[in-house]
């Protein structure tokens, strides 16, 4: 929302705005909440586990949460 609102109010028109998160980056930004589980034998459980079964969700309702703009990167095109 704050992008477009700084968009909208320098008088930028959206033409194009679209939310998406390839799989490794998706990852990537999981892995940071285990990073904290210091013993690694645990952390690499957690994971596990956590991974097995957030995945097959994740991937059926990733179409829809893009959607809904919350994917971790977005592709905006403006013109003035």
């Amino acid at each position: 929302k704050s992008i477009k609102l700084m968009l909208n109010k320098t008088g930028f028109g959206i033409k194009y705005f679209i939310t998406y998160e390839d799989f490794a980056d998706f990852k990537k930004n999981l892995d940071g909440n285990f990073a904290e589980l210091r013993n690694g034998l645990v952390r690499r459980f957690i994971k596990g586990l956590f991974f097995s079964i957030f995945f097959p969700v994740y991937f059926l309702a990733r179409k829809i949460l893009w959607e809904l703009k919350y994917g971790g990167l977005i592709f905006i095109i403006a013109k003035k």
